[in-house]
């Protein structure tokens, strides 16, 4: 009997040395990409990625709603249609893991550090051509028709985000209400009238 209770122990102790393992905190160097597929890095704890990966699911259930409901808006107050396509669900991709925050940090800043100096070359070239060439009427009018297009498709994608935010809060209230067994408030039954 003492063999197996000795036994006991070492599993005992085994098991409790790999929950307390398990457990360790780890840190990721994700890319967030959003709807129009622009990109944003940042570093997260597992719990973060995990309330991201959960909140970009609600999202993604409740685009379709947020989409028709910007439309409509849309088009009750500027008398046109939407200058917006169908938005891409938001995607996280992790591009670096640490059980070290500050290791994937510095990760995060190389890789911004590359990015940036990119970016500063590209913007570069492309300002020594601009400077170079002399633009046309015809091509000044098509460049101020592209940047008021891109104007108007921020602002259908600001209304889309905030219709967006108030359907996942009204999805995220019915979930709660669900959880707790109680009918949601927004389309949960209603009780019955005076015993009917």
């Amino acid at each position: 009997m003492k063999a197996i209770s000795g036994w006991a122990w070492v599993l005992a102790l085994g098991l409790g040395l790999a929950t307390v393992s398990a457990e360790t905190e780890s840190f990721k160097f994700v890319k967030i990409s959003d709807y129009s597929g622009e990109p944003e890095y940042k570093v997260v704890s597992t719990a973060e990625f995990k309330d991201l990966n959960d909140t970009i699911r609600v999202e993604t259930r409740c685009l379709d709603k947020a989409l028709i409901q910007a439309k409509d808006e849309w088009q009750k107050r500027e008398k046109k249609a939407m200058p917006l396509g169908t938005p891409k669900p938001r995607k996280v991709d992790v591009l670096f893991s640490s059980s070290n925050q500050e290791t994937a940090q510095k990760e995060l800043d190389k890789f911004l550090e590359k990015k940036e100096k990119r970016e500063d070359s590209k913007s570069s070239r492309e300002a020594e051509k601009s400077k170079n060439a002399k633009m046309t009427e015809k091509q000044k009018d098509d460049q101020e028709k592209r940047a008021d297009r891109k104007a108007n498709q921020d602002a259908a994608m600001d209304l889309f985000k905030t219709k967006l935010e108030s359907v996942v809060a009204a999805e995220k209230e019915k979930l709660a209400a669900k959880a707790a067994g109680a009918p949601a408030a927004a389309g949960g039954e209603k009780p019955a009238a005076g015993g009917q």
